[in-house]
């Protein structure tokens, strides 16, 4: 029988509707732990995480260097989905970068970060179709790539590319009437 310990994965925006399924998946058979962030680790998706077996929910944010070190900090791998539609679009681009930036210091082997299309680029930079959360996630999905050309030897580096989620679409047909 193995002893193997399994490699660490730090997720950044777990308890999110990607976060979540992301997790349940990557501990699944046991050959990955994952240190998820949370603000609040008595939430009901955190309390649902750590019940999952191999993973431990780190408290803080991911707007404070620190925890970002010691959430990084021994990880082989990280998958970073902030959510740039609450916090706004300045404070993702600035906040994912430090991310990618304290990863490789810290570091870590692989970096996923969760992305969505540059919408104003894809639009030919027609301002009609500017859309800051998917802007802002896509400026910086192109810069971690570009990064990526010279720092691939530290750290590799994938963007997972989403669109609206299916729930977002059908909420709105729900009545939330008791």
């Amino acid at each position: 029988m193995s002893s193997r310990v399994p490699s660490t994965i730090f997720v950044i925006g777990g308890t999110g509707a990607q976060g979540l399924p992301v997790i349940r998946a990557l501990v699944a058979d046991g050959k990955y732990a994952v240190r998820a962030l949370s603000r609040d680790p008595e939430s009901r998706r955190a309390i649902e995480l750590s019940t999952l077996g191999n993973v431990s929910i780190v408290k803080g944010t991911f707007a404070d260097e620190a925890v970002l070190r010691d959430g990084f900090r021994n990880c082989s791998a990280a998958y970073i989905n902030l959510d740039g539609f609450n916090t706004g679009e300045k404070t993702e681009i600035y906040w994912a970068i430090r991310c990618y930036e304290i990863a490789i210091e810290e570091d870590v082997k692989f970096f996923v970060y969760g992305n969505l299309d540059y919408a104003l680029k894809r639009s030919g930079y027609d301002s009609r179709f500017r859309t800051g959360h998917y802007d802002g996630k896509g400026r910086v999905g192109e810069w971690i790539l570009f990064q990526n050309l010279t720092n691939r030897d530290r750290m590799g580096a994938a963007l997972l590319t989403t669109g609206p989620y299916m729930e977002m679409a059908v909420s709105v047909l729900i009545s939330t009437e008791s």
